[in-house]
């Protein structure tokens, strides 16, 4: 089945879902670590090494609360994605890196705000 983009929510410390999203960003690298080889002289060799997870999120609407919160550049927030069913949902710890706010007369809220994971972000079981 596929995963459409408007089916995909974030929420903050599992209460604040970012609602009017119009573009959710994830992204999971891996650092790639040169090894030493004795029989491949001229080509280099790599390990996976640590792993790291960032998102940003382009929004039309948010809560006072959520608004408020995403202000708060520095803050370590609980963040859940998960699809509009919660057949899949990850959950991780992030730290809050940016916010972009346009506030103008007459119109929604816009703006986006990036979060940089610290930690893993896993599969949450379904219960």
């Amino acid at each position: 089945m596929a995963v459409l983009g408007n089916n995909i929510f974030i929420s903050l410390d599992g209460a604040t879902v970012i609602a009017g999203t119009k573009a959710n960003d994830i992204q999971t690298d891996t650092e790639a670590i040169p090894i030493a080889s004795a029989t491949q002289q001229q080509w280099e060799e790599v390990i996976a090494g640590r792993k790291s997870w960032n998102t940003s999120v382009s929004w039309l609407l948010l809560t006072e609360g959520a608004l408020l919160r995403l202000l708060d550049t520095g803050l370590m927030v609980t963040v859940t994605i998960m699809t509009r069913d919660a057949s899949v949902k990850l959950q991780g710890q992030a730290l809050i890196t940016n916010c972009h706010l346009t506030l103008t007369e007459g119109n929604l809220a816009q703006g986006s705000f990036a979060m940089r994971g610290s930690g893993p972000l896993a599969e949450v079981s379904q219960s």
